[in-house]
């Protein structure tokens, strides 16, 4: 696994302005906070079934009797955490395309601006959570914020620089 990406490091070298920075970084807590989840965005949620290339990981949980209490258990805990971090559900989708997990190396990329007290959260999830509950894990958050998103903002993508960028 490559070293994490040193950002402080990278604003001293003039690589990253240490003002879009910020922007960035603001544009994921106003994000987070913005998000208020229904019941229809929990449908949406449920509705989504893993792709195909997924289809182990389904057999997994079809096969793991502690599955749906698992799953439930690390939905709660996303959620519980969110009440001292509102960016971990976020990066969590932000983590995945079309609800799946994406590569380490695309995530850093797309995680680059977040809150830095995000980043020990995930890193715990991705450590300690089983990875056929990770995998519905990200599918069910994903589906469900950009289900609320569409709801609110009438598209269900977002970025941070982008949204930097509005501001």
């Amino acid at each position: 696994m490559a070293a994490p990406i040193n950002v402080q490091r990278l604003c001293e070298f003039g690589a990253i302005d240490s003002d879009a920075l910020a922007e960035a970084y603001d544009s994921w807590v106003d994000e987070a906070l913005a998000i208020v989840i229904d019941e229809s965005d929990l449908g949406v949620a449920r509705a989504a079934e893993l792709p195909d290339e997924l289809e182990h990981l389904a057999h997994q949980a079809a096969e793991d009797a502690d599955f749906e209490a698992e799953l439930e258990e690390w939905l709660e805990w996303v959620f519980d955490m969110s009440g001292w971090d509102p960016c971990l559900p976020l990066a969590l989708e932000q983590s995945c395309d079309a609800g799946v997990l994406l590569p380490w190396d695309m995530r850093g990329a797309r995680l680059m601006t977040m809150p830095t007290e995000t980043g020990p959260l995930l890193d715990y999830l991705w450590r300690s959570c089983p990875r056929h509950v990770a995998a519905h894990l990200c599918l069910f958050v994903y589906w469900m914020i950009r289900s609320e998103r569409s709801r609110r903002l009438g598209t269900p993508h977002w970025s941070p620089r982008r949204q930097a960028m509005k501001g």
